[in-house]
């Protein structure tokens, strides 16, 4: 599979967030909330060439899944677990401005 076909518009990083001890996540159909299998997190929440756009030539352009890539994903489960572990720790969150920025990124990556 060429590498961008599959985009993810939940990050693989943060969906691992909530995997078993084997890597796989839960996977279920929400329309009946009947779970179907146990799946892996880069098989999870993608639609293929969902950011590419088409050159005038007709040859594909995934420069905006590189910038996400770059902007968002790779920092995504870093971001999340350390503010996880920032609550377990004192029971309160505070976020600074570039967290603040960062996770308003990730939530219009998400929607």
């Amino acid at each position: 599979m060429p590498k961008y076909k599959k985009n993810h518009f939940v990050g693989r990083g943060l969906v691992a967030l909530f995997a078993n001890s084997r890597g796989q996540v839960h996977y279920w159909d929400k329309s009946n909330g009947i779970r179907l299998e146990l799946r892996n997190p880069k098989s999870v929440h993608y639609l293929d060439h969902l950011y590419a756009k088409w050159n005038e030539d007709g040859e594909r352009d995934s420069s905006a899944e590189h910038a996400l890539k770059k902007e968002i994903d790779d920092k995504a489960s870093e971001n999340v677990r350390e503010l996880i572990d920032k609550y377990k720790d004192i029971g309160n969150i505070e976020l600074s401005t570039q967290q603040k920025q960062f996770f308003a990124r990730l939530f219009v990556r998400t929607i």
